[in-house]
Parts: C-alpha cells; structure tokens; sequence
C-alpha cells in the first residue's frame, strides 16, 4: 500500500504554489513602490530591494526542495532516514532573515512614530534578535538531523522562535496604532482623517501576519507528523514582505484621499476693506467685514508658504502620506 503524502508533501506542495502565487503580487508591489517613490531615503530602498532579493531565492528554493522529493524520490521513504536537502535549511535561513530585516524596519518606523522614542522600538529588535537567534541555531540543528527527527529535535527552539516573532508582531501593531492615534490631537479634520485611515490600515495587516503566524505556531505544535507548519511558513514569509511593501504604497492611496477631500475645503478668511463717501462727505472710513473662500490644494512643502507661514493642515497631510510608514 502506497504511502500518504498528502499531510507532508503534498500540504507543502500546495503551500508553495500558493507562496509563488503571492511572489508575483511582490514583484507587481516593488514595480510600483520603485516607481512612485523615488525619493525615499536609501536605507528604505535598500530594503525593499533586499527583501524582494531574498524572496526570489526563497521561491525557487522552494520548488527546487518539492521537485527533489516528488519528482526523482517519488514514493522513496528512504529519504525521511537521511539528511535532507540543504533547500530545507536554506529556506529557514532565508526565512527567518527576512523577518528580522522586516522587524528592523518596523522598529525604524516606530522609532520616528514615537518622536524619537527608544524603548518600543528596542523590545521590537529584542525580540526580533530572540527570534532570528534560535532561527540559527535551527539552520544549524536542521543540517545535521534527520528528516524524520526534525521536528522533535527543534521544537522547543522553533515554538521559541515563533512566539518571539508573533510578539513582535503583536507590539508593532499595538504601539504604531497608539503612537498615530496620539498624532492626532491637535490636528485638522482632514488631518485627522488620513490618521484615521492609517491606523485602520496598521491593524488589518496587523491582524493578518498576526493570524498567520498564531496559525502557524498551532500546526508547529499540533501537528508534529505534518509539514502543514513548513508550508504555512512559505506563505507566511511572503504575507510578511507583501505587507511591508503594501504598507510603503499605500501612501499613493492616502496622498489621493487628501488631494481628494483637499480640493472643495472651503476656509474663511476675514479681511478688512476701507472705502470713501466721496469728497467733503466728512464721512470716516468704514469697515466691513468680507468673507474670502480659499480653495486648499495639497501640495509639496516648497508650495504652501504663504509669507513667513506655513497651512499647517497642509504640511501634516504631507507628513502623514510622504513618510515611509
């Protein structure tokens, strides 16, 4: 009787057809990302560039481990005896790298959130260092460990590693979304409506890598004989990049919104008008009260100097949607 590989290989099967599946929303979300913002600060494009980089190699490595257990070793149980494809540890080294670089943008991001704050942003790259640190010592474990012994010998490092990474998750989520509510006492109404809109951006993807990674932590644990944890670990590698790059881009979406709820804002200015009766009327100036209605466009901040002043609703709205968060 042939044995079932459903629950193994072929529960990793379907996970990496659906990890390529989403390779390819990566490579329409960079496209897009290097096209509209050209000027974001290096380190961010480095990043982007890196990330997308390593899950190139990530997918291919992906399918090259598949081919080499469905396709020349179909059916052969042998190989659960031996050592297994260095793929296998090529795939948690990739993969656990990619989270901590992911981690350390988050952390950069609230750093600047929080006004220049050090804690939060320090316990996100704790845990992140937790987390990527016992990813190592994994790599190291998976190379020199039977495929059939592998999950009894890392668990107690691999559940450590998952809960680290799920706590950070958990802050960045909870202190972006504090820190953007905080931003927005004493802010305008449009202001105050982008804020809105990021913060309920930050908690969906938030509670996506969230639920992945809880998902992920359950099949880790519950199903041991499985490779439903590898697999949801190839999706969950590319929910963390698509999130990231789909956090920068949104930016396109708040920038329309402002320029959207921008262009009828109706702002009263009064001003003072003096005007004559007329010669030998002895009449003094008189003066009226006249009603002027601006039309506020969103602009860059070179644009909305008037004088020594600067439209402070204009200026926040740019900060809001130009800032790489």
């Amino acid at each position: 009787m042939a044995a079932d590989i459903g629950p193994t290989f072929g529960a990793l099967l379907l996970g990496i057809l659906i990890a390529s599946t989403a390779y390819g929303m990566t490579i329409v979300q960079t496209y897009i990302y290097f096209d509209r913002f050209p000027n974001d600060a290096m380190i961010v494009k480095i990043t982007v560039w890196l990330l997308f980089v390593l899950e190139t190699f990530h997918t291919a490595i992906g399918w090259h481990l598949i081919y080499y257990y469905l396709i020349p070793n179909f059916g052969n149980l042998g190989t659960l005896l031996e050592l297994p494809l260095w793929s296998l540890s090529a795939i948690v080294a990739l993969t656990h790298t990619m989270e901590f670089i992911r981690h350390c943008f988050y952390a950069r991001r609230v750093f600047f959130l929080s006004g220049h704050a050090v804690i939060i942003p320090m316990v996100i790259l704790v845990l992140a260092t937790i987390g990527g640190g016992f990813g190592i010592v994994i790599v190291v474990t998976v190379e020199h460990t039977i495929l059939a012994n592998i999950h009894s010998t890392i668990y107690s490092w691999g559940v450590t590693s998952i809960v680290a990474i799920t706590c950070a998750d958990i802050v960045i989520t909870v202190s972006s979304i504090y820190y953007l509510k905080k931003g927005k006492r004493g802010t305008y109404a449009q202001t105050k409506s982008l804020l809105d809109k990021l913060m309920l951006w930050t908690g969906s993807t938030g509670m996506i890598t969230s639920a992945i990674s809880l998902a992920f932590l359950g099949a880790f644990i519950g199903a041991p004989d499985a490779l439903v944890y590898l697999a949801l670990d190839q999706i969950l590698t590319r929910v963390y990049v698509n999130t990231l790059l789909a956090t920068l881009n949104f930016r396109t979406v708040l920038r329309g919104r402002a320029m959207e709820e921008d262009k009828n804002a109706i702002i009263p200015l009064p001003i003072m008008q003096s005007s004559s009766l007329g010669q030998g009327s002895g009449s003094d100036n008189q003066e009226s009260s006249t009603v002027v209605h601006v039309v506020a466009h969103t602009q860059s901040h070179s644009d909305v100097r008037f004088g020594n002043a600067v439209d402070k609703t204009t200026f926040d709205q740019q900060k809001t949607f130009d800032q790489p968060y």
